[in-house]
């Protein structure tokens, strides 16, 4: 592992001992964390390297950049943080880089994507040991379910309007290494299609332009043992095992509209 994504791990368990203080206080109802770093925090060197860490915390748009703001006044164990110029709105979230310090020196940036939604479970991920380093040790971390997460990311690279490969990669390593339950999964499949409404559960998985090489370049530089055809098809034969029971799809589908 490089130094820089040592770092970074390092940083961002900070981060969120930052937020858990910030929760204690009532500065913020709560968070989890999603996306790629959580499933760093799951997998380690393992899972791929991401370029950016999600947090979803349950407060209303208007609400939760001067909150988040609030919490980066909160120093953990020397480290403290700051937003480095001026945060980008998006339709669910603001992205903005975070700069962490240790002992006033700075010690990583990051991106940072802030997203404002309602939170559906969690897992209580095993934080990094970081008394080796003379620092306090962590609690644990709050990520995003497998089954949510595996379900976000089916929709997000079978979105015709979306370009993410690497969600190809997460879910591969999600169902290889945390099988999860496919009724339960097939259930959250239905209803985030359901509510997102932008194209048709079950979706077509394909390779698209570009994406072969995105793949091979980051299942290099992340030196994952696996190969393009394995994620392919992996997620391909998760998705058809998934839509093998239609009959079940439209009860659960009716079931998404009228909740």
């Amino acid at each position: 592992m490089t130094i820089r994504r040592h770092r970074r791990w390092i940083a961002v368990n900070a981060l969120i001992e930052v937020l858990h203080i910030g929760t204690r206080r009532g500065l913020i109802p709560g968070f989890i964390v999603k996306g790629g770093f959580a499933l760093e925090f799951r997998f380690r060197t393992e899972a791929r390297a991401s370029r950016d860490v999600d947090v979803v915390v349950p407060l209303k748009a208007e609400d939760i950049l001067d909150a988040f703001i609030q919490v980066l006044r909160i120093d953990w164990s020397g480290f403290t943080f700051a937003i480095k110029d001026i945060p980008e709105r998006h339709e669910h979230s603001y992205r903005m880089e975070v700069i962490a310090q240790y002992q006033g020196r700075e010690w990583s940036t990051f991106e940072l994507e802030l997203v404002f939604a309602e939170i559906i479970g969690h897992d209580l991920v095993e934080p990094l040991d970081l008394s080796a380093y003379g620092l306090l040790m962590p609690m644990d971390i709050p990520c995003m379910t497998i089954v949510e997460q595996v379900a976000q990311k089916v929709h997000a690279v079978s979105d015709p309007a979306e370009n993410r490969p690497r969600g190809l990669i997460d879910i591969y390593l999600c169902i290889q290494r945390i099988p999860p339950d496919l009724v339960e999964l097939r259930g959250a499949c239905i209803r985030i299609f359901a509510e997102r409404g932008k194209h048709q559960w079950p979706p077509e998985i394909a390779m698209r332009d570009g994406w072969p090489e995105i793949l091979a370049a980051l299942i290099v530089r992340s030196k994952l043992d696996l190969t393009i055809d394995d994620v392919l098809h992996g997620v391909q034969s998760l998705v058809a095992d998934l839509a093998a029971n239609p009959d079940a799809d439209d009860a659960l589908l009716s079931n998404s509209l009228d909740v």
